[in-house]
């Protein structure tokens, strides 16, 4: 298993200039003639088109890059370099930084859903799904009673459908100091049930990582490790929560952020098939 590594948050933009694979495991305009960094198709596919592999446009064909596509490539810890937006709220400013390459790296975002907010219907299913269906790419952020900040990332969002959604680039997160310092816990053994689109199940990423049921109660559940990275320096490195809470915490709010110009949700529209 991959762990997550725990990070501060980074002022000023994010890294740029940096090559980005246009192909898996090389740079663009890179060469790869000994096949080093490439996985079997690929070297075989090198071997039989060689020059087809490394032109721009293979075939007449535009390649898929990770500046166009972001979400079609994993997750990783160490992608925590994403700059701030002009008219961040205070609570997308603290987890901004995490979402270098993503679909919402530079959207604007707002509040869809907030349980805390009057007349939300709190922690209640159908309000959520009223409020974040068809939204596209969103962000959850919760905040336990002992206030801890935890949260997801999810590129495909929620339809209602009852899909077990892949995704390779969902991720959670979670902080014990209010923000200053994140743990960022990619997606793991592939994109396999990243998010459980169920209605009657609330909120949640794979099986076990992160659920809250939206029953009406104002609780969570955890569990870290088979469906996502587990944490590397929390007393309980499985679970999201705080100190005491292990596996289950009660909250005192859950939100929500989408992409304000939902751009995100033509893109994800285009390449999940919504």
């Amino acid at each position: 298993m991959h762990g997550g590594v725990s990070v501060g948050r980074k002022e000023g933009p994010p890294r740029r200039g940096r090559l980005l694979p246009s192909r898996a495991g090389t740079p663009a305009g890179g060469g790869d003639d000994d096949g080093a960094g490439l996985d079997p198709v690929e070297r075989l596919v090198a071997k039989l088109f060689p020059k087809a592999y490394r032109a721009e446009k293979p075939f007449g064909l535009d390649r898929i890059s990770v500046e166009q596509f972001p979400d079609q490539y994993p997750s990783r810890a160490d992608l925590v370099n994403a700059a701030p937006v002009a008219g961040d709220s205070k609570d997308v400013a603290l987890f901004r930084p995490l979402l270098e390459q993503t679909s919402l790296e530079r959207a604007r975002l707002q509040a869809c859903f907030d349980s805390s907010a009057r007349g939300s219907g709190g922690f209640e299913e159908a309000a959520f799904r009223a409020a974040c269906e068809g939204k596209g790419a969103c962000v959850v952020l919760g905040k336990t009673r002992s206030g801890c900040l935890f949260g997801g990332y999810t590129a495909k969002g929620w339809i209602g459908l009852g899909d077990e959604r892949n995704e390779v680039s969902a991720f959670l997160f979670c902080s014990e100091d209010g923000g200053q310092r994140w743990e960022k816990l990619p997606k793991v053994g592939g994109g396999a049930l990243a998010l459980l689109d169920k209605p009657g199940r609330g909120v949640q990423f794979g099986p076990d990582g992160l659920r809250v049921p939206l029953d009406g109660r104002p609780v969570a559940y955890s569990r870290l490790g088979t469906y996502y990275a587990k944490r590397t320096r929390a007393a309980s490195r499985t679970s999201l929560f705080g100190v005491g809470e292990t596996g289950q915490a009660d909250l005192e709010w859950l939100k929500v952020f989408c992409d304000a110009d939902q751009t995100s949700t033509a893109r994800g529209s285009f390449l999940f098939g919504y």
